[in-house]
């Protein structure tokens, strides 16, 4: 396990570091939990008055199914972006501009969701626009994998002194929930251009998440049968 220094042991250490470090964390987690509420506004309430029937209102509920799922995806989506960014500055300890600037670009791609998945939910009737919806969703995620990746390598790879050293259990699975759904999404917005199929597209998507859980066994055997 790494050994944390304190600021008397590091004579080098700005006295607030910690505190910039943290404080990058606060504001992203601000950005985070603000994008993961918004989608929720864009479902309105059916409008009821006294001469409505419970048909009416159940019927208008129904019409809101595409909004619904909307907000469950963006739920799982940005919550997931946010635990591999959890983890990821769970061990960073420093910052320069370039860590300030793939965060921030990370961020950005973080508040596009409530609209690229708002698009999605008002085009559930309209299959062509349905189809560019899923485009803008699955670039959303491609962007969003490529900046998250790029705080990974700009604080662990290029400046290995601004975190703690990972162990090898931890890189892996940090890698795991970055690349894999990298190539996952790629694979899908390339497929995107060639079918509006989502049927063969998420059955691309399956094959590629049950690889992931073969790997994943298949490395956990060998850490095992090593020991």
């Amino acid at each position: 396990m790494p050994q944390h220094q304190t600021h008397s042991e590091n004579p080098d250490k700005h006295p607030k570091q910690d505190f910039q470090v943290e404080r990058i964390a606060f504001f992203s987690d601000a950005v985070v939990a603000i994008a993961i509420t918004l989608l929720i506004l864009e479902i309105k309430i059916p409008h009821i008055s006294k001469d409505s029937t419970y048909s009416q209102i159940l019927e208008q509920l129904a019409g809101l199914q595409y909004g619904f799922l909307a907000l469950v995806l963006s739920f799982i989506v940005i919550a997931n972006y946010w635990i591999v960014h959890h983890l990821l500055f769970k061990h960073i300890i420093n910052y320069n501009r370039r860590i300030l600037w793939s965060n921030m670009i990370f961020l950005f791609t973080i508040i596009i969701f409530p609209f690229t998945i708002s698009l999605f939910a008002e085009s559930g009737d309209n299959k062509e626009v349905f189809s560019l919806a899923f485009k803008l969703f699955f670039l959303n995620n491609v962007l969003s994998l490529l900046a998250l990746s790029s705080v990974y390598w700009v604080a662990f790879k290029i400046y290995k002194g601004f975190s703690y050293v990972l162990s090898k259990e931890e890189e892996a699975k940090i890698k795991n929930d970055l690349f894999f759904p990298l190539i996952a999404f790629s694979i899908l917005l390339i497929g995107s251009f060639f079918t509006d199929r989502m049927d063969i597209l998420l059955g691309i998507n399956f094959f590629i998440v049950i690889g992931k859980k073969i790997i994943t066994r298949i490395t956990k055997a060998k850490k095992k049968a090593a020991n």
